[in-house]
């Protein structure tokens, strides 16, 4: 059984209508009302500590085993995203899991946390000294430039302890810094030394992007 995921807070995303799989659990968390919609099993967003729904809902991404505490595998999809029919997770466990945990993307536009963290000060996605104190602190731990960048709008996990240690590392590093989740992936990946793959771009011909429907408020 592999659990396909997904967590809508605020409003910000309309869930939307997902293919049913052979072998597939869908869940979506929602902290409002939310009409059903198959295969989506609704649940509510567990309460956290933050009053932020971003932060909400970066913590049921990045927390899996907390999420979804009896899955073996599970598919993040971010909630703009719909799955094609054609997709198999199967064949990417297959493929892509023999000697790692975790599937994602590589970034579409950056290889590098630093170049990647100006790029979202510039656009104001988050508070500018917020982030430049945690690249200083990356800096000082030996996170070299170009070391690689990920997109996490989809992740495939295998929920083993590697894993586990490595989502809490990574939930360590969002509550510490910025809430944008890209920033920290690599660092934390480096210092759990979680093996992960981050497919190329053409792998995300099986993930169509709609737009948002509402627009969180920034920091």
């Amino acid at each position: 059984m592999i659990d396909i995921y997904t967590c809508i807070t605020a409003g910000y995303d309309d869930l939307k209508k997902q293919p049913s799989m052979r072998g597939v659990r869908y869940t979506a968390f929602v902290d409002g009302v939310q009409r059903p919609l198959p295969p989506w099993a609704i649940l509510p967003v567990y309460a956290g500590p933050s009053d932020d729904p971003t932060r909400r809902a970066r913590e049921m991404k990045v927390l899996a085993h907390n999420a979804l505490p009896t899955a073996e595998y599970s598919l993040w999809v971010d909630g703009c995203f719909v799955i094609r029919p054609d997709f198999r997770p199967e064949r990417w466990i297959v493929e892509h899991m023999q000697d790692a945990d975790l599937v994602t993307f590589q970034h579409t536009e950056h290889d590098c946390t630093y170049q990647h963290a100006t790029r979202v000060v510039q656009v104001g996605l988050d508070n500018a000294v917020v982030i430049g104190a945690q690249m200083a602190r990356y800096r000082a731990a030996g996170l070299a430039e170009h070391a690689g960048m990920v997109q996490t709008n989809v992740i495939l996990r295998r929920h083993t302890e590697a894993v586990r240690l490595f989502d809490q590392r990574w939930w360590h590093e969002i509550k510490e810094g910025s809430r944008r989740d890209q920033l920290s992936f690599v660092m934390a990946a480096r210092a759990s030394r979680l093996r992960y793959v981050a497919l190329p771009p053409h792998e995300r011909q099986y993930f169509e992007g709609k737009s948002h429907r509402g627009v969180r408020t920034k920091p």
